[in-house]
């Protein structure tokens, strides 16, 4: 006979099992990730934690190592983090996984090298469901290291012996499911947004020009991003250099691991484009208030070479930022327009869109950014985005 468990309501209005007694029935759910470092798949774990809405999961979160920006505060929210040393001592790590996996109901696997490494792990400690996560969009050999591409081959013709595979857009699956990804297991599961924490803040202009010292007169253009091949930061410094030639009413900021003073590479960059570093660009590295910068801004510039599903746009959009993006990802369907949106790696076609969307009238950069927001707010609440998640975990 089959044991049938009632529904019950918790406290907060969310469903879960319980037995005879009412006592709560809880999944173990182990979240495998490369690393916690600040990045898109890693703030996505973040906030499936955080914004959790099914009390029926009991998480642990396991790191291969590369990176420990989120690990406290993965802590913090009252989570187990355990840290492998995976890149100095594989054999050793992988057999401890495999014990920190047994009786596990679920692993779920956040990004390629944690798919193939979770994969061959829950084989071996008797995992029944696996889920991947899939975070990106582009394959091309100029934006991956060959290891990547082999292990994502790799995993490609093992992808149809998984419970499900979660990508972070349409173009995402498209470009998976056309390298080999088994069409039966994908779905969709877009990024999502706090919008409580991303908003309008009408003291953030000012208080940023404070503290870099910008006059209040100057429009500041924005770009939250980091110091990889893929984000193409040339392409603004190049399409910046040039508005600054034309308008030298107008500062760059941009913030991000490895984006600051101390990089040789983007401050020879800015120079060759005319631009001096503290006064026509800032680069702040990584910052700890970026919903304080992206409300603080004239206007928001997304250039990657290749996104997935890009969370800094969804940001900039909440807090009712115009934007200007490449086409990349899903990032046009995150606008719901093409009319911000201009070809990845070409700083003319960036240049003249910036100059088009700075020139508009003041009611409808108002009108935009109240229209952001509320797609937003309809299409992409990180607490509806939680419970996607959460009904393939």
């Amino acid at each position: 006979m089959t044991m049938r468990f009632p529904t019950c309501i918790s406290q907060d209005g969310s469903e879960y099992k319980s037995n005879a007694t009412g006592e709560l029935i809880v999944k173990q759910v182990v979240h495998l990730i490369t690393g916690l470092a600040k990045g898109g798949a890693e703030t996505m774990l973040y906030q499936v934690l955080k914004y959790r809405q099914n009390q029926e999961f009991n998480y642990r979160i396991i790191s291969l190592g590369g990176g420990r920006y989120y690990e406290e505060l993965i802590r913090e929210l009252g989570y187990e983090v355990i840290e492998l040393d995976f890149r100095r001592h594989p054999l050793s790590g992988f057999f401890r996984l495999c014990r920190e996996l047994r009786g596990a109901h679920t692993l779920c696997c956040w990004m390629y090298h944690a798919n193939l490494v979770g994969y061959l792990a829950a084989h071996r400690a008797g995992v029944d469901r696996v889920v991947w996560c899939i975070r990106h969009s582009d394959l091309s050999p100029a934006h991956n290291k060959a290891r990547t591409l082999r292990i994502n081959q790799i995993c490609a013709r093992l992808s149809k012996n998984v419970s499900a595979i979660l990508y972070n857009g349409n173009r995402a699956r498209t470009v998976h499911e056309a390298a080999g990804y088994c069409h039966e297991k994908g779905v969709i599961a877009d990024n999502g947004c706090d919008c409580e924490e991303y908003r309008a803040d009408g003291a953030a202009a000012q208080s940023l020009r404070e503290e870099l010292n910008i006059p209040a007169e100057k429009q500041v253009i924005l770009s939250v991003t980091k110091d990889t091949p893929i984000k193409d930061i040339p392409t603004f410094i190049k399409a910046f250099g040039m508005l600054h030639r034309q308008n030298g009413g107008l500062v760059a900021v941009l913030c991000g691991a490895g984006v600051d003073a101390d990089n040789a590479r983007i401050s020879a960059l800015s120079l060759e484009a005319g631009l001096e570093i503290g006064k026509d660009i800032f680069l702040l590295g990584i910052r700890h208030d970026v919903s304080r910068l992206l409300a603080a801004c004239d206007l928001y510039v997304l250039h990657s070479a290749g996104e997935a599903f890009p969370n800094a746009l969804l940001q900039a959009m909440a807090c009712g930022c115009v934007c200007v993006t490449t086409d990349v990802g899903d990032a046009k369907r995150i606008l719901n327009s093409d009319v911000c949106v201009v070809p990845p790696g070409e700083p003319e076609a960036l240049a003249k869109k910036i100059t088009e969307l700075l020139e508009l009238p003041q009611e409808t950069v108002d009108a935009i950014g109240c229209r952001n927001r509320a797609r937003v707010q309809e299409n992409f609440d990180i607490r509806e985005i939680v419970k996607q998640y959460e009904k393939v975990f």
